[in-house]
Parts: C-alpha cells; structure tokens; sequence
C-alpha cells in the first residue's frame, strides 16, 4: 500500500513548512545572464486553478534541469525553497516564489485539467487610477481603435 501526501495548490504555498508537492504546467520559462553574476534559469509556473508563481533555477541545477524542463508541459514537482518574492520586479503577484535546490524532483505527468493559458486584465480605468502593483511586470494586448480603408487610383 502505498501512501503518498496529495498536491497542494500554488495559492497556498508559503515559507511555514516543507516539502510541498505540487502540480503544473511550465507557461514561460527564460535564461538569466547579468555579468559578473552567473546566470540562472527563471520560470512562470500554473496550476489548474491559474494560479502563478516565479521559480529560480541557480546556475549549479541548471545543467541538471534544462533537458527536462519544457515550456507547456506539466509536472508534479516536490522538494524545493519557498522565500518571500522580494525581487525588484516581479513576473507573478503571488506573495512568494520558489527555488529548486539539490534535493528538488520533477516528474512529467500529463494534467488536462491545467490551462495552457490563464489570462488576467486589468480595465484601463483602473491603470489611469493608478490602481496596479508597481513591481509587476504585465503584458500588454494591444487594441484597434479603428480601421480605414484607403485606396489609390493607379493612373
């Protein structure tokens, strides 16, 4: 009989307690180099909720990690650091962020039931009231206020 602990979601991860067991589908994943620092791997992680989190790869579990971390695929992943995100501009809104350290595992399982995408807007009213955190990085989608149709006589 085998007895294993049952996945925790990404909105209650925290720094009170270790391990986790997670699962989720890798939404954006990146290489960071700003010399004289050695660069380091970040990723955007989702779970079935759409709930997001940032996770840091340290440059000496990168060359464990980067053959087996693969943009839109999901994973049940255990064993990693949760620390306050306090980096100076943030890719998620969540309170904290995770670091993979020697002891982490990753195993990819399918999991339909994790968005490939999880959308979230913000009305132009709110950003014209200043209503937005400051240190979150955000897309943006363009809009078409309108469409002319020109046409030119060729003489």
């Amino acid at each position: 009989m085998s007895i294993s602990r049952p996945f925790e979601l990404i909105r209650d991860l925290n720094d009170s307690k270790h391990p986790w067991k997670i699962t989720v589908r890798i939404i954006d994943i990146w290489y960071v180099q700003l010399p004289p620092k050695p660069g380091h791997m970040e990723m955007i992680l989702m779970d079935y909720k759409g709930d997001k989190i940032q996770v840091s790869v340290k440059r000496d579990e990168f060359n464990q990690w980067r053959e087996h971390l693969i943009e839109n695929t999901t994973y049940v992943m255990h064993n990693f650091n949760v620390f306050h995100n306090d980096l100076q501009f943030k890719t998620c809104s969540h309170a904290y962020r995770m670091q993979f350290i020697a002891g982490t595992t990753i195993k990819d399982k399918d999991f339909p039931d994790i968005p490939q995408f999880e959308y979230v807007f913000k009305k132009f009213s709110e950003i014209l009231a200043g209503n937005f955190q400051t240190d979150l990085l955000v897309d943006i989608i363009e809009v078409v206020d309108k469409m002319i149709l020109v046409r030119h006589k060729l003489l």
